[in-house]
């Protein structure tokens, strides 16, 4: 072991112990681009005793001095906290998943796997992009699909995980609540009347870079759902994915989560 790696490998240990002693307790979220994981991080700033980190984060986030930051005030206010992180850029690549689950199975993190409807993913830009490029490439997706799976095999039974659904959160968002309150033993606080809706939930400010990614702090909306349906270059957009190199693990995909979008292939 090198001295990078053994210095990377106690700062990582030290985190863990320093979140320990600060009575905190890491949530982490991973899941594609475009599938929800900024709107469930956003949201998840609603529950009591819960902070979020401002940025897209890896195992080697939060930083030291935060963490003890942390830790020093959920001591003195004598409560258990949660701080919850988000997956970064290139989450996918094996050695940063095998030092995530090494770092989740040591610390206990809870994980939220946030999964959407390829057919929105994929023929998904971000508001106001004029162009006529789609954010996230296919092979991307797949990289993304397939370090996922790989963290529930990993993980999903071994600390506390819930695989959440774009759709469910949108159109169902108390189900949803429920789910996570009962997974990570967590409650609203006591003033939100209605987890969906954001902006009167969430403090933008506190929010930095997630407020930005989101565009807005807006109320889950279902509307985003199926918009590939209505608009013909999508349909065949996506038919062509399916019929193409990737389609096999779409429709993987789809039979596992339950899409219909992935049914529309001819003759299935």
């Amino acid at each position: 072991m090198s001295y990078s790696d053994l210095k990377s490998r106690l700062k990582r240990r030290l985190r863990r112990r320093l979140l320990q002693l600060g009575n905190t307790r890491r949530v982490h979220i991973f899941g594609a681009a475009r599938s929800g994981t900024t709107l469930m991080h956003c949201a998840m700033a609603a529950f009591e005793h819960t902070s979020v980190h401002s940025k897209e984060s890896n195992v080697h986030h939060p930083r030291l001095g935060r963490v003890m930051k942390i830790g020093l005030m959920n001591r003195l206010q004598g409560d258990e906290h949660v701080y919850v992180t988000k997956r970064g850029f290139g989450w996918y690549q094996q050695e940063l998943l095998d030092l995530f689950c090494e770092e989740a199975l040591a610390g206990g993190y809870g994980v939220i796997y946030m999964v959407r409807d390829p057919a929105d993913v994929l023929t998904s830009r971000h508001r106001g992009d004029s162009s006529t490029q789609y954010y996230l490439s296919p092979d991307r997706w797949v990289e993304s699909v397939r370090g996922g799976e790989h963290l529930v095999s990993q993980l999903d039974g071994r600390v506390p995980f819930l695989t959440i659904r774009y759709e469910d959160l949108v159109t169902d968002p108390e189900a949803t609540r429920q789910q996570i309150e009962s997974c990570f033993d967590m409650q609203l606080r006591s003033e939100v009347t209605s987890w969906s809706d954001l902006g009167e939930n969430v403090d933008a400010g506190a929010l930095g870079d997630l407020a930005t990614a989101l565009h807005s702090i807006r109320s889950f909306d279902a509307d985003s759902i199926g918009k590939w349906k209505r608009t013909e270059s999508l349909a065949d957009y996506w038919e062509g994915l399916l019929c193409g190199e990737f389609g096999d693990e779409l429709l993987q995909f789809g039979q596992r989560y339950q899409y219909d979008s992935t049914k529309i292939v001819a003759g299935s």
